[in-house]
């Protein structure tokens, strides 16, 4: 059996340019909702269906969309445990603010 455990994290990017008189602009910031799915131990064959899962667009999780960005990262417990466990992180596909300053004045 497979239990889902979430953390959540909130990753952001900041673009920002020195000009010559010596200020700083800020180009672009975003954040975005992640949590970390936490899969316990499957044998070989199960982490591969669930990668296969998580190649979709996206996946509903209580009534919730997220899709998968990063790595899908297995750990191997054991030599002589054929099971792994498996953790991925999955950003909220709706949630999130971004901002750009590229627009025209």
């Amino acid at each position: 059996m497979c239990k889902l455990n979430f953390l959540k994290s909130a990753p952001e990017e900041n673009e920002s340019e020195d000009q010559s008189d010596s200020n700083v602009v800020k180009l672009s910031g975003s954040v975005k909702a992640q949590k970390l799915l936490q899969v316990e131990p499957l044998p070989y064959f199960m982490h591969y269906i669930m990668k296969l899962i998580l190649q979709h667009n996206f996946i509903s999780i209580d009534s919730e969309e997220w899709t998968k960005e990063e790595n899908y990262d297995q750990k191997e417990l054991n030599d002589k445990y054929p099971m792994e466990l498996a953790t991925v992180w999955l950003t909220q596909k709706s949630e999130g603010y971004y901002s750009n300053t590229y627009g025209t004045v």
